[in-house]
């Protein structure tokens, strides 16, 4: 890091590098940058003491500090952008990654949201997991747009279910930009209102597109199948 140009290691293991030492440095090397820019003629500002920038009491010298500041060499403009830039990229690297996976957090809610309207057999919520143009694709068939789906298939399902517990269930989701998709594996067991049916259990898989549209992320595609759990060897 450039700062190393006016700090140097001294023998013992320290707590120095403080932000108010970062932060002195960062100022002098903006004001002098903007010296440079204006000309030979301009007035160099003058140099503060450190208790005019900081009125915090501070402790004594600790002469075993692994940091000890030395004096200050002239910088160039050069090392002023070099010394910016260094305590500006980590901000800038992380602003992207945070916002991927906030994006990524929401868009796996979304489809666990699904799942548990599932779990409570409500149809009605289980659509407001879906745009209104979303389509749904099931066993290797077409089942039309979201409406269509629950009215012919999901809601006449749920409505012979006593019980829908998921299992082992794990969401994958990738985001580029206002669109994602989603991979998901897991078990389920259904059981039934009339007497005598025996329980169903299933190993399925999903995959799904998502939309964000006014900062809300849903459902546009959704295609799952299943099949009974094979018998141990």
């Amino acid at each position: 890091m450039v700062v190393t140009a006016w700090i140097r290691p001294s023998p013992a293991g320290s707590n120095l590098m403080r932000p108010q030492v970062l932060t002195r440095l960062l100022a002098r090397s903006l004001a002098e940058a903007a010296c440079l820019r204006a000309g030979p003629g301009a007035t160099r500002p003058a140099r503060q003491s450190s208790t005019s920038l900081d009125t915090t009491p501070r402790p004594a010298p600790n002469r075993d500090a692994s940091f000890t500041m030395t004096k200050e060499k002239p910088l160039t403009y050069r090392s002023m952008i070099i010394a910016v830039a260094a305590l500006a990229t980590p901000l800038m690297i992380a602003a992207p990654a945070l916002a991927q996976t906030t994006a990524e957090t929401q868009v796996v809610a979304v489809l666990d949201g699904y799942r548990g309207a599932l779990e409570a057999l409500s149809a009605s919520r289980a659509e407001t997991f879906f745009w209104p143009d979303a389509q749904v694709f099931e066993q290797g068939g077409a089942e039309g747009s979201i409406s269509e789906y629950l009215s012919h298939h999901l809601a006449p399902e749920l409505a012979e279910f006593s019980s829908f517990a998921f299992q082992d269930h794990v969401t994958k989701a990738t985001v580029v930009g206002d669109v994602a998709y989603a991979t998901e594996t897991y078990r389920f067991q259904i059981a039934f209102k009339t007497a005598g049916r025996a329980p169903a259990e299933r190993r399925g898989v999903a995959t799904s597109v998502l939309r964000q549209r006014d900062g809300e992320w849903r459902i546009v595609s959704y295609h799952s199948s299943t099949r009974a759990p094979r018998p141990a060897p």
